[in-house]
């Protein structure tokens, strides 16, 4: 049997990746080819990132997986909201976000799409919120928390209704799972967010990860923007969990 199991996130993902990887394996039986998009500040319509490194647009990545009848496939869309940090309109992420979602659905992709830490950032001190928005907003001097709060409130919304219009799962996520800024996931909780995530496709063995040196790794995709000047990554790798490939994007 083989699969192909996307998985497209921002720093969630790439804090989480071993997790990730290794909860996947747990799942699917048989071969496994894993698309993973990733990266810090990662954005579903813009070239974003962090200082240092940008990336693709989520929603233009495309891992050019031959797309056999017999494959099962699943798509895993995560870490949406990121855009509300480049001062991006609800409506505006969540069409990114679609776009994405349908082309994945043409593909015959199944789709699981992730829940946003809203209700987590609620509770984050005023104060505190604007010391992080200096650092993570384009606008930091500006947002409050209570507007980001309702833009996520929005996005989710309007996420919630595509799947229930499209046939996608979705999945709310728990405030427990988060740190002390409220939005990027605790380490001792990467494990238990993926496993939530996949919860509706049976375990099939009790894989534990014995991770090698380069999982350790960044995992650079393909194609990156080191301080403006464009980088190439492996972009592939194999048994990083076993029986499998994994095309870095």
């Amino acid at each position: 049997m083989k699969n192909q199991i996307l998985l497209y996130g921002a720093s969630n993902l790439w804090l989480s990746r071993r997790a990730a990887l290794t909860e996947v394996r747990r799942r699917f039986p048989g071969h496994l080819e894993i698309g993973l998009a990733h990266g810090p500040g990662r954005s579903y319509g813009l070239r974003a990132g962090n200082p240092l490194f940008h990336y693709e647009p989520l929603s233009a990545v495309d891992f050019g997986f031959y797309y056999e009848s017999s494959v099962r496939r699943v798509a895993f869309i995560t870490d949406i909201g990121n855009d509300i940090a480049y001062s991006q309109a609800p409506e505006q992420v969540v069409g990114w976000v679609t776009d994405l979602a349908l082309r994945l659905e043409a593909a015959n992709f199944e789709i699981v799409i992730g829940g946003l830490p809203a209700k987590s950032l609620a509770t984050l001190n005023p104060t505190f919120f604007r010391s992080l928005a200096r650092l993570y907003y384009s606008n930091g001097t500006a947002v409050t928390r209570d507007q980001v709060t309702r833009d996520l409130e929005e996005i989710e919304v309007r996420i919630e209704q595509l799947c229930r219009d499209r046939g996608y799962r979705f999945q709310p996520a728990d405030s427990a799972w988060y740190s002390p800024d409220r939005f990027h996931l605790k380490p001792s909780t990467v494990a238990p967010y993926w496993s939530t995530l996949l919860q509706s496709f049976g375990a099939h063995n009790d894989y534990e990860s014995r991770w090698s040196y380069r999982v350790r790794q960044p995992l650079f995709p393909q194609k990156y923007w080191f301080v403006g000047k464009e980088r190439n990554g492996r972009s592939r790798y194999r048994n990083l969990v076993p029986n499998s490939v994994v095309l870095v994007r």
